[in-house]
This record gives structure tokens, C-alpha cells and sequence, in this order.
């Protein structure tokens, strides 16, 4: 139980309204509506006079984990204090509740615009799928070096636009970055408000990460199922294509659901924004620029030499899932390589 509902409880144990409890403590309704809605956090020295007033403990009021009240045991200190200047204290920030809000609000705010990026940059190669494979093979009329550079340029444009809009969505989350790369502490009550909001949003990221699963699962449904009953390269390319939109449609939901989500899990430090983690990420975070700007150089260069005659336009289709494989494996040995030697070192 976080410390806006236990005010709210000990209140209506009281018998006692919103302005009745502003009274006791001297402050506005308005105050003690917004410490029971969880948009503020009293003071400490107000945390203490409610400790007198309903007779608890500042640890109960302060600490989410005690659901009892501990009666007639009072403390003059709150159980949150942020860690001494130190060895184990060094690059640690503490965060308020209004800063945790703002980073949360815009975390929300800008989880379409980046959803929206990665889907474009996915299609991006699409029309350059379904142009030069349906040229090639007479279902369009167009010559396969018109059809190949019209391809490259929609994907270039929509890959611009994806990219775009992936920076500048970053951008707006630019002064927050201490959340994601720093150690952090937050305030007394800020963790209890943080896991509430959690929670009120689970439900809805857990059914966009299901519908994304079943998406991916299914974008691979045509292409079997083409492969099995139907011997057309047409049908094919176009079955390919649907997958790659099925796979944008799953990555929208996936990154949307999980940037809101993920900035929850940022502020309290947990799964993958450790501290420990953090420090790994920091580490590979140039492979994320350098690994792909090579895979599209190199793509580009296979496509207008001899190799790409030779194999066919079967390599275009498996050319971006394969480097996206091995960009996965790649981070994680990686990632893992340090994570040992961080082990070994301690």
C-alpha cells in the first residue's frame, strides 16, 4: 500500500473529511486531495504530524511494504534517505515525484512518435521487395532497373522519415536520459507512485505484447502456406511483403507498450536498467549506429554487383530478417562477455 492510500484510510477511519484533515495539519483540501491522488507527496514535517494525529509510525506511512499500521512506535526520520556522498553513492541523482511525473508523462507522450519511426524504417524495404520481384517476374510493366530504383528511393524516403521521427522523439526525452544511463534514487513516496501507475497500465501492455506475438507468429502464415500449395515467385514476393507488414504492425505495438512501460521500469531501476545493466548498455551503444549503417552500405553494394545477378532477388527478401538475427546475436555475446568479466572482477 503506497502513502496516498494509507492517508486516505487512516482519514476515513477518522471519520474525517479531506478539509477536516487540512485543518488538523493546517494546509488547504486542495493539498490533501492531491496527496491521496498520488499527484504530490507531503513534507516531511508533515509526514510527522500525521504520524502524531493517527497515532503510526512514520515507517508505516513512509515504507509501501507495511500494510499495518505500527501503532504507538513513532520515528522522527524518514526511511527513505538518499545515500551518502561516498564510494557506493558516486553518480547517484535523486529524483523527486515532480520530476518522475514529468519523465513518465512524456515517456507516454512520446511512445507513438517512436513506434511510428520503427514502423516506417521496417516497411522501408518493402515496395523495393514488391517492385523488383513482381518486374522481374512480368507482373508489372516496368524494367527491372526502374522498378529497383524507384524501390531504393521509397526506402530511402521512408527510412528518412522513420529515422527522423525516431531523433526526434529522442530528442524530447533528451534531458531525462540520467534516468536510463545513471544511478538514481528516488524520494521517499515516489517508488509507491511509480508502481501504481505500473500497474494501471499492465493489463494494456501485456495485451499489445500477446497481439504483437500472435502478428509475428502469423506474418509467416502466407508465406508457408505459398510455398507449400502454390509454385508462383509473384505470390511469394507478395507473401514476403505481408510479412514484413505484419512485422512493422507487431513492432508498433511492441515499441509503443513498452516505451510507456519501460519508463516505469527505468525509474526503479529494475530487469534490464540495473545499474549494472546500464553500465553494460553504455558500453555497446555505438554498435547500434556502426552495425547498421554497414548492413545497409553493404546491402546497397550486393545489390548492383554480380552477386545479387547470380543469387537472384530470393537474397533481398532474406537480407534484412538474416541481419537483423545477427545483430541480436551480436549484442548479446557481447553483452555477455562483459557481464562475465564484471562478474570475474568482483
Amino acid at each position: 500500500m503506497i502513502l496516498a492510500d494509507k492517508i486516505m484510510e487512516l482519514r476515513k477511519k477518522k471519520g474525517w473529511s479531506q478539509e477536516q484533515l487540512g485543518e488538523q495539519l493546517e494546509i488547504s483540501r486542495q493539498s490533501v486531495s492531491k496527496w491521496e491522488s498520488g499527484a504530490s507527496i507531503p513534507d516531511l514535517d508533515k509526514i510527522v504530524k500525521m504520524s502524531h494525529i493517527f497515532s503510526v509510525s512514520t515507517d508505516y506511512l513512509l515504507k509501501d511494504e507495511l500494510e499495518s499500521p505500527q501503532e504507538g512506535t513513532q520515528t522522527d526520520t524518514a526511511s527513505e534517505q538518499e545515500p551518502e556522498n561516498g564510494c557506493g553513492a558516486l553518480n547517484v541523482r535523486s529524483v523527486t515525484l515532480e520530476e518522475a511525473n514529468k519523465y513518465m508523462d512524456a515517456a507516454r507522450e512520446s511512445a507513438k512518435g517512436t513506434a511510428l519511426g520503427t514502423l516506417l524504417c521496417i516497411l522501408s524495404p518493402v515496395f523495393l521487395i514488391l517492385l523488383s520481384g513482381l518486374s522481374q517476374n512480368g507482373w508489372i510493366q516496368m524494367s527491372d532497373e526502374r522498378a529497383s530504383v524507384a524501390g531504393l528511393i521509397i526506402l530511402l524516403v521512408l527510412a528518412l522519415a522513420g529515422g527522423m521521427l525516431l531523433v526526434t522523439e529522442e530528442m524530447k526525452l533528451s534531458g531525462f536520459r540520467y534516468v536510463e544511463k545513471e544511478g538514481i534514487f528516488l524520494k521517499y513516496g515516489v517508488r509507491g507512485i511509480v508502481e501504481k501507475r505500473r500497474e494501471s497500465f499492465e493489463q494494456t501492455h501485456r495485451r499489445c505484447t500477446v497481439l504483437g506475438a500472435a502478428l509475428s507468429i502469423a506474418s509467416v502464415i502466407p508465406l508457408m502456406t505459398v510455398s507449400v500449395f502454390a509454385d508462383s515467385d509473384g505470390y511469394s514476393i507478395m507473401c514476403f511483403a505481408l510479412l514484413v507488414v505484419l512485422a512493422a504492425a507487431a513492432a508498433y505495438l511492441f515499441v509503443w507498450s513498452g516505451c510507456i512501460y519501460n519508463s516505469f521500469i527505468k525509474l526503479l531501476q529494475e530487469e534490464k536498467y540495473t545499474k549494472e545493466k546500464k553500465d553494460i548498455k553504455k558500453r555497446t551503444a555505438f554498435l547500434n549506429g556502426v552495425y547498421w549503417a554497414g548492413a545497409l552500405a553493404v546491402f546497397m553494394v550486393v545489390r548492383f554487383s554480380r552477386i545479387h545477378q547470380e543469387a537472384g532477388h530470393n537474397m533481398l527478401f532474406s537480407y534484412w530478417v538474416v541481419a537483423a538475427l545477427l545483430y541480436v546475436v551480436i549484442r548479446g555475446i557481447l553483452g555477455a562477455v562483459m557481464e562475465r568479466r564484471r562478474t570475474v572482477s568482483r
